[in-house]
């Protein structure tokens, strides 16, 4: 992410915004993968979750994909950050 920052970044006003946009969104998305209590397929199977816990980790994972991958409407990173991109 360090690396797309800086890419990203210039010392225009918009393209700082563009690059502070873009790790906001992939930073705050990340937060909800750590959500998962496991992965371990062993112990999920040996488990029962209320069903409660089970829709706010689904949302949350959904929230962190649709992020990751821009899928509308969280997709309002990617113009920006394409737009700004300097090659």
């Amino acid at each position: 992410m360090i690396c797309i920052y800086n890419i990203i970044y210039s010392h225009l006003y918009k393209r700082l915004y563009s690059a502070t946009k873009f790790i906001l969104y992939t930073a705050g998305g990340s937060v909800f993968l750590l959500m998962g209590p496991t992965l371990n397929f062993a112990t999920l199977v040996n488990q029962s979750y209320p069903v409660a816990l089970e829709i706010i980790l689904y949302i949350g994972f959904f929230i962190a994909f649709a992020v990751k991958s821009p899928i509308i409407p969280l997709h309002t990173w990617l113009p920006d950050g394409v737009l700004h991109i300097k090659i």
